[in-house]
């Protein structure tokens, strides 16, 4: 039987990955084990025990899950250095190759991580390249590369959008495949097979990530005018003002790290690493605050903070205070 790794970012190819996984390999619901090996009381050991394992009653085959282990997380918190611990890590290499270097087993391994990348730099992910597992890692596509995707996918389900309406799709969906796969269910329910622009405002949510970042990008640039109607869009579709103001500070403050690193000169690649990004979007976001330095970020959250506080103590109204806000300082000088 076969061992997989599968990690990154984009969950939902991750998902789809390892279905596809147990469809091909003939294993039915009920012959797939999951052991959440996050768990401090996980034992190797007794999992992959449980691959080794017969049973008379599966019809297919059989596959052992281990969720997010700690061993190749690259954000686990290492523990004390110790006899102990460097025992217990020797241990779980023995037993992991002495499991791997036998090629056949009952049961199918795949490693899962939820979300995350394997940390390529453990020893365990070692073992699992050195004994060729089958390793795969969804990363989140950039705005290219999902496009080109997405065309794909409409193109396979047999939907023609026309240029609005795939403009329109996109600016909703953001590179969010799992969102992309939900609309195109939507559509084809729908019925339609030639899609307009007011066809996928009727049947798409808004995406309160992607528009969040369109309005913050707006906001940075000194577009004044997409600001305001990108935020009139998201309180039309019931988004929370309170909310909104929230995202924004996440975004300012993200951007002040970015823009302080930048000016202490750290390069794009640099930053990305502080920030566990990439540097393609470190760049992206650098550009659109090129009439800003650290301080005036600063300043700006420094504002909201304020805001905040008056709205808490009863002495402003959010929706006023965060307009005047906005139309103090989002427009370019």
């Amino acid at each position: 039987m076969s061992v997989y790794v599968i990690s990154g970012k984009d969950t939902f190819r991750a998902e789809s990955y390892l279905r596809y996984i147990l469809e091909q390999n003939n294993v039915p619901k009920g012959s797939v084990t999951t052991i959440d090996a996050s768990d401090r009381k996980f034992r190797l050991d007794a999992a992959l025990a449980e691959c080794d394992s017969f049973s008379l009653f599966d019809e297919g085959g059989r596959a052992v899950i281990l969720k997010d282990p700690s061993f190749l997380s690259a954000s686990a918190k290492t523990a004390a250095a110790g006899k102990k611990n460097e025992s217990e890590k020797d241990d779980r290499l023995r037993m992991l190759e002495s499991y791997l270097s036998v090629p056949d087993h009952p049961a199918h391994l795949i490693v899962m991580m939820s979300g995350s990348d394997a940390d390529s730099r453990k020893k365990e992910y070692k073992l699992f390249v050195k004994y060729k597992a089958v390793i795969q890692k969804f990363d989140r596509m950039k705005d290219k590369e999902f496009a080109a995707y997405a065309d794909n996918l409409l193109q396979k389900n047999g939907i023609r959008c026309i240029r609005e309406a795939r403009r329109e799709l996109l600016e909703r969906v953001g590179t969010d495949t799992g969102l992309l796969s939900a609309a195109i269910e939507k559509i084809l329910l729908y019925g339609k097979k030639e899609i307009s622009e007011e066809d996928v405002r009727g049947l798409v949510s808004l995406n309160a990530d992607v528009n969040i970042w369109k309005m913050s990008d707006a906001f940075i640039s000194g577009n004044l005018e997409e600001t305001m109607k990108v935020k009139e869009d998201m309180l039309r579709n019931g988004y929370d003002l309170n909310a909104i103001t929230a995202m924004l500070a996440s975004r300012l403050r993200t951007s002040f790290y970015m823009k302080r690193l930048f000016e202490n000169g750290l390069s794009n690649e640099e930053i990305a690493v502080r920030i566990q990004g990439n540097a393609w979007a470190v760049s992206k976001n650098l550009d659109k605050m090129f009439r800003m330095r650290s301080h005036d970020v600063l300043r700006l959250l420094n504002e909201l903070a304020e805001l905040d506080q008056a709205v808490k103590a009863g002495k402003a109204d959010l929706k006023e205070g965060f307009d005047l806000f906005l139309l103090r300082n989002g427009r370019a000088n």
